[in-house]
C-alpha cells in the first residue's frame, strides 16, 4: 500500500466499521461495494476474482445503475482484459469501451471509461467505470481511490472465501477435495495478516486514531479463520 487507508476518505473508517458488523463476509462486502460506487461517483462498479494458475474470471460482483451488487461466477478467460493489464503492471490502468473485446461482462452494462486496480497477490482486480468519458480531475480521483478500494476490500474477500468453505463443509461437501483448497486457504489467511500488519504498522505514529481498532478486528478474523481451517482439516 502506498498510503494508510484512512488517508483516501474521512468516511472509510465509518464505513469498515458498518461492514464488520454484516453477519457475514460476503455482505460486507456488498455493503463496501455500494459505499465506493458511490464514493467514486461510478455508474458500474465491479470486483472480479481470478483463479491462480488458471486466467480465468472465477467470481464477479457487480453494481450497477443503484442495483443491488450481484455475484456471478463465470469461466470467462482474463486474457487481453483490463484485469489481466491491471495485475501485470501492478497499479490501476485505463478501460475504454473500444478496447473491451476481452471484457464481455463490462460490455453488459454499456459502460464508456473507466479504471481497473490489481487486487494484492494478482488475485484479481477493483474498477469504477462511466458512461461518459471522465474529465481530468474523474480519472485522477479514480486512480487514486481504486488502490485504497482495493486494501480494504482483500481482507474481508479472503474471509469471504474461508466461510464459503466452511459453508461446503458444513453441508457435507468435499470441501478438501481439491489438492490446491488447503493452498488457497493459505493464501488467504497468509493475505489477512500481511495487510492488517502494514495496515496498523501505518497506524502508530496517529495514536487514537479509530480505524486503528478496525484494523485490530480484521487481524482478529485471521485467526477466526484459521481455527475454520484446523475444524475442518481433519
Amino acid at each position: 500500500m502506498s498510503a494508510p487507508p484512512h488517508a483516501a476518505g474521512p468516511r472509510f473508517g465509518s464505513w469498515l466499521a458498518s461492514a464488520c458488523a454484516r453477519e457475514n463476509a460476503r455482505e460486507a462486502v456488498r455493503e463496501l461495494v455500494e459505499h465506493f460506487a458511490a464514493d467514486a461517483g461510478a455508474d458500474c462498479f465491479q470486483i472480479v476474482l481470478a483463479q491462480a494458475g488458471h486466467g480465468r474470471l472465477a467470481w464477479r460482483w457487480s453494481l450497477a445503475d443503484g442495483a443491488q451488487p450481484s455475484l456471478a461466477a463465470s469461466a470467462v478467460p482474463l486474457a487481453g482484459s483490463a484485469t489481466e493489464r491491471a495485475m501485470q503492471v501492478g497499479e490501476p490502468v485505463p478501460f475504454y469501451a473500444p478496447d473491451g473485446a476481452h471484457d464481455p461482462w463490462l460490455a453488459e452494462v454499456d459502460v464508456h471509461a473507466g479504471f481497473t486496480a490489481p487486487l494484492p497477490g494478482s488475485a484479481g482486480s477493483v474498477g469504477a467505470y462511466l458512461r461518459t468519458p471522465p474529465s481530468r480531475q474523474q480519472a485522477a480521483r479514480l486512480c487514486a481511490r481504486l488502490p485504497h478500494y482495493a486494501a480494504l476490500l482483500w481482507p474481508l474477500l479472503c474471509r469471504e472465501r474461508v466461510e464459503s468453505a466452511s459453508v461446503r463443509a458444513t453441508a457435507g461437501m468435499p470441501v478438501s477435495a481439491s489438492l490446491n483448497w488447503a493452498h488457497e486457504i493459505n493464501n488467504a489467511l497468509s493475505a489477512i495478516v500481511l495487510h492488517a500488519d502494514l495496515a496498523l504498522s501505518m497506524q502508530k505514529s496517529r495514536a487514537g486514531d479509530p480505524i486503528a481498532g478496525l484494523l485490530e478486528q480484521i487481524c482478529a478474523e485471521s485467526i477466526r479463520c484459521a481455527n475454520i481451517v484446523r475444524q475442518h482439516a481433519g
